[in-house]
């Protein structure tokens, strides 16, 4: 489980098939998955130049680092 890296398109027109989900659903997930199965890896994202403003990553990102933060990951 420390070793899961959840990779995922920035945009819906960065993925040709499937794969996309929503930053706030994503990082909805990426929460849910360190609280119950204390998951704590990490996530990556193709077309980071889709990312302009960064809100993708930082949205995912920020809600991981609290929930490490309370459960005393760092």
């Amino acid at each position: 489980m420390n070793k899961i890296v959840v990779g995922k398109p920035v945009l819906t027109s960065d993925a040709t098939n499937t794969g996309y989900m929503d930053k706030n659903a994503l990082a909805d997930a990426v929460n849910r998955a360190n609280q119950e199965g204390k998951w704590h890896a990490g996530v990556m994202f193709w077309q980071f130049c889709s990312d302009k403003n960064a809100e993708t990553i930082r949205t995912v990102i920020s809600n991981l680092k609290n929930a490490c933060k309370s459960n005393n990951y760092g």
